[in-house]
């Protein structure tokens, strides 16, 4: 489940063509199934309390957040998972004198571990937190953390809580707004954003596209992307609808 939340690098990619690709998860889908279901929320753990600069965890926040597949249960996790983490940590990394052991274990390459119930790495286990915020005598920074990841979860709130008036008044229907913005894509009116492997980020669009129209009260993320993605059958069905009614746009290397 955590793996949609969360911005993994995809495979076969060239890192050096993605911009800011150093903020993308490790893949490490290659350990197959057995691979512990927490891996991704532990590893994004790891490299936000200990792993990243402090001064680079907004970008590295903003990143994950831009190029997720769910925007909502990303800020759940930093509101939920994340802050009592850090709580768990400091109170407790005075007990962490000594990394844990596993038995019945074996050592894989990378820092990871084979039980007979799951591959994780040992890293990023609680235990080891305790032990790495000990050693480091990192209480402070990860306090300092604390706060820098309440004010952005701060923004959040105060941003979905705000009415802007300012925005464009849609008032059709929001599968149809997503369908048009496709179109003015697709005729080259609009340079949408894309993930990683140069594809379009239908998440991230459909942030933009909240953020710039009054919509139907209850309209999600998720809504929007399905009727923004041309491979979506629910997008299929609507163009077709769109098609009867002799729906047109020019491509704009055509209108002078």
């Amino acid at each position: 489940m955590y793996k949609e939340i969360f911005a993994i690098e995809p495979k076969n990619t060239n890192e050096d063509s993605i911009e800011h690709s150093k903020y993308f998860l490790k893949n490490n889908d290659n350990y197959g199934p057995k691979l512990a279901s927490d891996h991704y929320l532990k590893q994004f753990n790891w490299r936000l309390l200990f792993g990243e600069d402090i001064i680079s965890i907004v970008a590295f926040l903003d990143f994950q957040n831009n190029n997720c597949e769910n925007s909502e249960n990303f800020f759940s996790i930093l509101d939920h998972k994340v802050i009592p983490l850090i709580d768990e940590i400091i109170e407790n990394a005075v007990l962490g004198t000594t990394t844990a052991g596993y038995r019945d274990s074996i050592q894989l390459k990378d820092g990871f571990i084979e039980t007979p119930e799951k591959i994780f790495k040992g890293q990023y286990e609680q235990s080891s937190l305790y032990y790495y915020c000990t050693i480091n005598k990192l209480q402070a920074d990860l306090k300092k953390r604390k706060e820098i990841i309440g004010n952005y979860l701060s923004l959040h709130n105060t941003q979905g809580a705000t009415k802007n008036f300012d925005l464009l008044q849609w008032k059709g229907k929001p599968s149809h707004l997503a369908l048009i913005i496709t179109t003015l894509i697709d005729e080259g009116y609009i340079d949408p954003p894309k993930s990683g492997n140069q594809e379009i980020n239908y998440t991230h669009l459909s942030r933009q596209i909240l953020n710039s129209f009054s919509i139907t009260d209850g309209t999600t993320e998720n809504t929007l992307r399905i009727y923004l993605n041309p491979e979506s059958e629910k997008h299929v069905t609507l163009k077709k609808n769109f098609d009867n009614q002799d729906f047109n746009i020019p491509y704009s290397g055509r209108v002078s």
